[in-house]
């Protein structure tokens, strides 16, 4: 559970490769896939993290979401004080 801005968000998925030794990142990230039970949907889990490709990051309730692509170099964070869909996270991860 997080309880953080936008902006703080980013800045951790911004900040991971640096602040996480190569060996314990690479650890981190390594893959298992399966269904998601909850989203009835196939995924790729890390160590804390989804993974889709070169992107690691998590939704959350409400529609907040955050993460880091590191194939096209940026780092995002949505998040919103009531409870709804992913739509806009979504919309802002497709822009």
């Amino acid at each position: 559970n997080a309880h953080c801005t936008a902006k703080g968000l980013a800045t951790v998925y911004e900040e991971l490769p640096n602040l996480l030794p190569a060996g314990l990142l690479a650890e981190a990230l390594a893959q298992v896939e399966g269904t998601d039970r909850l989203l009835q949907d196939h995924a790729v889990w890390t160590l804390g993290w989804r993974r889709d490709g070169g992107w690691y990051g998590m939704g959350g309730i409400g529609g907040s979401s955050a993460g880091h692509d590191e194939e096209k170099g940026y780092t995002l964070a949505y998040v919103t004080r009531r409870l709804g869909t992913h739509d806009r996270s979504d919309a802002c991860w497709d822009a």
